[in-house]
């Protein structure tokens, strides 16, 4: 049984993402480590999209 939607999920791991690519980048300065902020946010468009699409 699943308690959490995919949408959701998808969201919430974004947005960790997001935070923990842009804590990393200000604590250690390496841009590198901002394509896991980019990855959180295809994560969070891919979360809206499926939650969209899903009401219709």
């Amino acid at each position: 049984m699943n308690l959490w939607p995919l949408a959701l999920r998808l969201m919430i791991g974004g947005i960790i993402l997001i935070v923990l690519g842009l804590f990393v980048f200000a604590w250690k300065g390496l841009v590198i480590v901002l394509a896991i902020s980019v990855v959180g946010i295809v994560l969070l468009l891919v979360g809206f999209i499926w939650r969209l699409k899903k009401k219709n």
